[in-house]
């Protein structure tokens, strides 16, 4: 039982410590969030995989305003400006494989796919 518990707290590490995690809303469906943080000029991480349905936040770290929007496939995908320490979200309700990138920084590039 100890065996199993301690690897059931480890997996649970290794989630939250690569900014993903799942929860069970009101109507007791599970969401999954996804955390990016933008840092160093660059998305961290630049790559995620994730559910259908994911909530993925992305948050300014940097000095620096970043504005994150899509490559042209999902539109609807575009934050407004993010001073350092402001937060976006957005939920990926369709499948398929999002290019994005920082409007004020177009040289940082990120990728989101949804499974």
């Amino acid at each position: 039982m100890l065996k199993i518990l301690g690897a059931l707290i480890l997996g649970l590490i290794l989630v939250l410590g690569c900014g993903a995690f799942c929860e069970k809303a009101d109507n007791n469906t599970t969401i999954f969030r996804q955390a990016i943080t933008v840092q160093s000029n660059s998305f961290e991480p630049a790559l995620v995989t994730v559910p259908k349905n994911s909530l993925v936040t992305w948050t300014n770290k940097d000095t620096a305003e970043h504005q994150i929007a899509s490559d042209g496939d999902l539109a609807e995908l575009k934050s407004g400006i993010l001073d350092q320490d402001n937060a976006y979200m957005f939920t990926f309700e369709k499948t398929g494989t999002w290019k994005y990138h920082c409007e004020l920084h177009p040289e940082i590039k990120g990728t989101i796919i949804v499974k």
